[in-house]
């Protein structure tokens, strides 16, 4: 919810969230508030949006087509 505020979106409806949306977020997470586990969050986001397809809410997953960022050797 900090995100949602302080970008000022006005997302009400999970239809609402898109791939933009989400490149957006894991961008702040990465950048602003320095986290190195935004390829976490994805995961998370694609497995999320992925039990929102099965149950109808969605028609498409905004994440699936979102590639993780590469691993730091």
């Amino acid at each position: 919810m900090e995100f949602i505020k302080l970008k000022s979106y006005e997302i009400k409806f999970i239809i609402e969230i898109d791939n933009s949306f989400i490149h957006t977020f894991l961008d702040y997470l990465y950048v602003e508030k320095g986290y190195s586990t935004d390829n976490n969050y994805l995961q998370f986001l694609n497995t999320f949006f992925i039990l929102c397809e099965i149950k109808d809410y969605i028609k498409q997953n905004p994440a699936e087509l979102i590639m993780p960022k590469p691993k730091k050797k």
